[in-house]
């Protein structure tokens, strides 16, 4: 969030961001200036890769195209990919991150943020009974829950076909189980 805006943003929104970037855990962390600073950002991600083995990182191709150039330059379009935000590319990692939430399977350490952000989180249905992340109301933000969907959709984009378990051989009318030729 811009550091010279968080006070407004924090009236309007009745939401006290300014106490969550002063805390010592850095549960939000704020860019210079008044807008966001796409560069700080780049940055910081940049400063994470040498930190932690980042394997793939996800992004919302909505007004990113700069950034997502700048992380493919920087560290290759293998690890940085665009993450299109339609019922196709979001209903797996969303259902498995309800999956995760409903099996008291993901832990975190209690962060204010996610916390109010998953509080602002519902969830839209199409025909197909595909699901996507959506706001409740406009106001509302839900970047971190988003972020960890897209983080599921890479870590499942990433993940090797499973080993078929049975395969079975037909040859000339005649079934021989053990594997395909």
């Amino acid at each position: 969030m811009p550091a010279k805006s968080i006070e407004r943003r924090a009236q309007e929104d009745g939401v006290p961001y300014p106490d969550w970037a002063r805390a010592r855990e850095g549960w939000l962390f704020t860019t210079p200036g008044d807008v966001i600073d796409h560069d700080a950002i780049l940055e910081f991600l940049l400063a994470l890769t040498k930190t932690y083995k980042v394997q793939a990182i996800g992004i919302d191709q909505a007004g990113a195209t700069a950034m997502v150039t700048r992380l493919q330059r920087e560290l290759g379009e293998a690890l940085v990919q665009e993450v299109p935000q339609g019922f196709r590319y979001l209903s797996e990692p969303s259902k498995l991150l309800e999956a995760l939430v409903v099996g008291q399977q993901l832990r975190h350490p209690n962060n204010p943020v996610m916390n109010w952000c998953m509080g602002n989180l519902a969830v839209e249905e199409n025909a197909w009974r595909e699901t996507r992340p959506v706001k409740i109301s406009q106001r509302q933000r839900i970047d971190g829950p988003v972020s960890l969907i897209l983080a599921l959709a890479m870590h499942l984009r990433h993940q090797p076909a499973p080993e078929p378990k049975f395969q079975m051989i037909i040859l000339g009318g005649r079934e021989r189980a053990g594997g395909w030729r």
